[in-house]
Formats: C-alpha cells, structure tokens, sequence
C-alpha cells in the first residue's frame, strides 16, 4: 500500500478534529495547536482554509456562515463532518501503519500517534494492532543503530565528525529505546 503524503494526511488531521466538534478555520487551527500540534506540527494555518474548500467539495465536511449577534465581528463559517467524511476518518485510521516504505522514524511516530488519537473512531484492536507494528519497527531500528554505534565508536578519532555523527546516531537510540517502552505501556493500558 503506498504511503498517503503528509499534506494529504492534514484532511485527516483536520476530519479528526471536526468529528469532535464543529469549528471554523482559526479555531480548528486553535484547537489543532493545542492537541495534536505537539505530535503533528507542520499542519499550517495556510494549509487549513484550501483542504477545508476540498474536503466540502468532496462532500466529506459542510459549512454554513454564521453571523456575530453583536455585528462587532465579520461573519465566520463553520464546518461540520459529514457521513462521508466520518467513513473516510475511520477508513483511514483503520488502515494498517505502515512502516516500510519509510525509514523516518518520526513521521511513521506522527502517523500512529494520529492514528492512536483518532482511536475511538475504530475497534481497539486496529490501535493495538498498529502500536505492536510500531513497536516492532523501534526494535529493528534500535539494532540498526546500535550496529552503527559499534562500527562508529572504534574509529571515533579517525575523523572529527565523527563524534557529532555518533550522537545523532545516540539519539535516535534513546528514541527508539522509548519508543518501544512507550509502546509496551500503551499495549497494555488499551489492552485492558
């Protein structure tokens, strides 16, 4: 299955929020800053208004403007998910994560943490089932990176890059290594 682009996951980013409540663009960009921005940063509020356009011209979100009562602000529209878009957010976070068409360890992160956030949307087993997928990923990362440690570390001053590159290379160990801890405690608190 080939992966969907990050732009076009935003709609997905974007169907999540509006399954929850009902919002005009600034305060889904609000709502999205404040929630899952922590984990999925790069939706900008450019990006917003367009994939909001798209997604009433496919039928997945409607909208209707609403008026300030006071005629202190300018009219705003509110968008709404549709039937369709809410078959659509649970197609999607019922997808399968798929980690190997990608060797970035944090955007396959970013897209099972939206897939995680989005999880009441699906049967539990479709979360566990992508955590043990990430899970596993972490585990095959953190030999490929303790391999690059071992060959890295006894020619350390052969080059002064060296110790910068190892690092890196260090950190994306830690990542892993919490990744997999994180994973286990999830399993086993949704598990429950």
């Amino acid at each position: 299955m080939p992966r969907v682009a990050k732009e076009t996951k935003d709609r997905y980013a974007i169907l999540g929020m509006l399954s929850h409540h009902e919002l005009s663009g600034y305060d889904l960009r609000e709502r999205i800053m404040n929630t899952i921005g922590f984990f999925w940063p790069d939706l900008k509020y450019s990006r917003i208004y367009p994939t909001l356009k798209k997604l009433e011209a496919e039928y997945l979100v409607s909208s209707k403007k609403v008026s300030d009562p006071d005629d202190k602000r300018p009219d705003k529209r509110i968008y709404k998910i549709t039937a369709g878009g809410t078959d659509a957010l649970e197609e999607w976070v019922s997808e399968p994560l798929d980690v190997t068409s990608s060797i970035n360890m944090f955007s396959i992160m970013q897209e099972l943490l939206l897939k995680i956030y989005l999880g009441g949307q699906v049967e539990s087993e479709v979360s566990l089932q992508n955590i043990e997928k990430f899970k596993q990923y972490q585990r095959t990362s953190k030999k490929i990176l303790e391999g690059f440690v071992d060959n890295l570390e006894p020619i350390i001053d052969s080059d002064p890059d060296h110790k910068y590159i190892l690092q890196t290379i260090k950190m994306g160990l830690e990542v892993s290594k919490a990744s997999m801890k994180w994973a286990n405690n999830a399993l086993k608190e949704l598990g429950e």
